[in-house]
């Protein structure tokens, strides 16, 4: 039985101003750094076979962490990049509802078909990560893997793994915490998810000994 252990990115700036960034590509900030290392230090003693990244800067340096102590190669993957936003990247939730609240009640009632202005829809989304994780799991087999990603694009994974259509009713139901770890067993041909939106690793005591170290 291999694992394949997802992992969200560390904080940006962004994040940090609960900005929406997609495809901007924005580094880590020094917390997120921190918080990759922390990630890094969970998962050293696995045995792990590959580490795919999201061909974007925040991801990339967070991945770049986690293989260190595996002395292995990030292999990127430009569709597992975050969805295009479009001209609504750099804004917060509240500035889209006020600037485009038609568009903004679209995007609400209808997340599957809407596309952002000049950006992308979550169709659009689901179709190339869903693409890109099903390569992966063919290249995966009895192995331990790493992916790291956004936000969006584990949510469609998770999804995936729960049913062929429950994107579209569970999207707004998962929650992926900056650095989350989720876990899925990969099994004869089945999936399971045996964690989701873990941080444990993040706790005070788990930052301390990565900073004094």
């Amino acid at each position: 039985m291999g694992k394949i252990f997802i992992v969200r990115h560390g904080q940006t700036s962004g994040n940090r101003a609960l900005k929406y960034f997609g495809i901007t590509d924005i580094e880590l900030n020094e917390e997120g750094v921190i918080q990759a290392g922390l990630v890094s230090k969970r998962l050293e003693k696995e045995r792990i076979s590959r580490i795919y990244s999201s061909s974007l800067k925040r991801a990339i340096k967070t991945a770049e962490i986690i293989a260190k102590p595996h002395r292995i190669s990030v292999e990127l993957k430009e569709d597992l990049r975050e969805i295009n936003f479009g001209d609504w990247e750099g804004l917060s939730f509240q500035e889209i509802q006020k600037s485009y609240p038609h568009k903004f009640s679209k995007w609400q009632n209808n997340i599957m078909s809407f596309t952002m202005p000049q950006g992308e829809s979550i169709s659009k989304l689901k179709e190339r990560v869903e693409t890109c994780f099903s390569e992966i799991l063919n290249s995966a087999r009895e192995n331990n893997v790493v992916i790291v990603t956004h936000g969006g694009p584990i949510k469609i994974i998770l999804s995936k793994i729960l049913s062929p259509n429950a994107l579209k009713t569970v999207f707004w139901k998962i929650k992926q915490d900056k650095a989350a770890l989720n876990i899925i067993e990969n099994t004869d041909n089945t999936q399971i998810i045996s964690l989701i939106n873990d941080t444990s690793h993040l706790s005070p005591l788990c930052q301390e000994r990565v900073r004094v170290s």
